[in-house]
């Protein structure tokens, strides 16, 4: 159980994917326009740097029949209620940072391309996905299920934009079949279109338990191009609708091409917990919850291709972390083991000292993050809140640590080669040592308190010295790296 984690492209697709005669999609990404310099309530500084002046979000073939439907949704379709269950929201503050979270962006999931073929999922892809993810052991959840990531092992999200027909007719019932959640981000005023959700269906798939319905605004328009006004009408008339279908009060929403802008980032906060853009890559936690980047999954992907977008690899979430390096099998393992994670959502740092701190906090996630003992914080400079707190706390409530001082445990200090040896020493109860330090050139510059440590260590294997020439060392005052700490752990764990 990992009960601390943070110690120290693709086109954006339009919501009418049977644009067939449309000669070319116009790409768009959903990265800032820094020519904007207005910040008025009317700003168009939209980080959508391709908009076009509309979106046509609906099918066009009939528009008398369409706008039928809307109305007959709200006489007859909605829910009769005036109380709508609130209770699936994302608690920030309770959120764990650093987990790095994929993000899935499904479209629509049928054989039949009838529109944008990259949008459609093939329904044999779609089934060995979902295998895919059963057999390495990804945990699908909702937004809400934030609030409790440290439940969650290898946490994935799978989403659908725009409430296409097959969500329901095929993707909804294979999710049934593999128990696995997922979110569909729906697009108000198109309930009961054609080739779109009906209120009858969002309704089942909300009330089973597997399906969040949440907003894709009313109308599918591009947020970065509307003024203020506009954009809050959006926001609020799709969430008022959608309570209004399933009984439950979206607080998700997810950007329309992923187009947003300053305005939007003042407004979404007012009515949502969480908003997802289009693309980005690989979402972590530490991250902004307005700017949520997705994984688009499209027809011709591969299975292979598939798992190096969702997979777990360090050196596919760390940017500092190379494929060939000797680090990264250990790095790996200790990730694996919920032992250590990154010091950003996409660095791991493996060339940087570790601190006393970290050092803390490695030990209490093996130890399965008992709860602490109650009284108090014999340390002054550990502050009560701090992401280490806890780790502190036990790891002085057992002995495996003391403090810098009777007052102060210097959490910030780094940690040499001794001090992590005999830390590991003390939370394996203080074996007997089969090991013998005197081979090294250097042997004697070990403090006599980590003697038993080092004989322990090297006699399992932990220890093997550091290669200068020809020659081994053990460079027992050195600071250890946070590398060289998942080396030793993955000799005991």
């Amino acid at each position: 159980m990992l009960c601390q984690l943070s110690f120290a492209l693709a086109v954006d697709a339009v919501d009418d994917i049977e644009q067939s005669d449309t000669a070319a999609i116009t790409e768009s990404v959903d990265t800032f326009d820094a020519t904007d310099t207005t910040d008025s309530a009317d700003t168009t500084d939209t980080f959508d740097t391709a908009a076009p002046d509309t979106v046509d979000a609906m099918d066009t073939a009939d528009t008398e029949a369409d706008e039928d439907a809307v109305d007959t949704i709200d006489a007859d379709a909605i829910r009769d209620t005036e109380v709508y269950d609130a209770g699936d929201r994302v608690n920030h503050s309770m959120v764990q940072r650093n987990r790095s979270v994929p993000v899935l962006m499904y479209h629509a999931v049928s054989d039949d391309a009838w529109g944008i073929s990259s949008l459609f999922v093939t329904v044999a892809n779609f089934r060995a996905q979902l295998q895919y993810l059963k057999d390495n052991g990804y945990q699908t959840i909702h937004f809400s299920d934030l609030n409790h990531l440290e439940d969650y092992s290898k946490p994935i999200l799978i989403t659908f934009d725009d409430g296409y027909d097959d969500n329901y007719t095929t993707a909804y019932q294979m999710l049934k079949e593999y128990d696995m959640k997922a979110t569909i981000f729906m697009v108000s005023s198109s309930i009961g279109k054609q080739r779109r959700l009906t209120a009858d269906q969002l309704r089942e798939m909300s009330d089973s338990g597997l399906i969040s319905i949440q907003s894709h605004t009313a109308d599918h328009v591009k947020l970065g191009n509307l003024s203020y006004s506009q954009q809050e009408y959006q926001m609020k008339e799709s969430k008022r609708v959608i309570s209004e279908v399933t009984g439950r009060v979206p607080y998700v929403l997810s950007y329309p091409e992923g187009s947003y802008n300053k305005n939007t980032l003042k407004l979404v906060s007012t009515y949502y917990d969480v908003a997802l853009r289009s693309w980005g890559g690989r979402w972590t936690t530490s991250s902004n919850f307005y700017e949520v980047t997705r994984h688009p999954i499209e027809r011709n992907m591969t299975l292979s291709e598939f798992s190096k977008t969702v997979n777990e690899d360090v050196y596919i979430i760390f940017k500092d972390i190379k494929q060939s390096a000797w680090y990264t099998p250990y790095v790996q393992r200790a990730y694996d083991l919920e032992l250590m994670r990154g010091t950003s959502g996409n660095t791991f740092s493996p060339n940087a000292t570790l601190t006393r701190a970290q050092m803390a906090q490695i030990l209490y996630n093996a130890a399965g993050c008992p709860e602490p003992q109650s009284g108090t914080m014999p340390f002054t400079d550990v502050k009560y809140g701090s992401w280490y707190y806890d780790a502190v706390q036990w790891a002085a409530a057992t002995g495996i640590t003391a403090g810098t001082s009777q007052t102060t445990y210097s959490p910030g200090s780094n940690i040499t080669r001794e001090q992590f040896v005999t830390l590991l020493y003390r939370y394996s109860n203080r074996p007997s040592g089969t090991g013998s330090i005197d081979s090294f050139p250097d042997a004697a510059s070990a403090s006599d308190w980590s003697r038993d440590a080092f004989s322990w260590a090297v006699g399992i294997g932990m220890v093997s010295g550091s290669k200068v020439g020809n020659t081994l060392y053990l460079y027992p005052k050195k600071t250890a790296t946070r590398a060289e700490a998942a080396r030793m752990l993955t000799s005991l764990f």
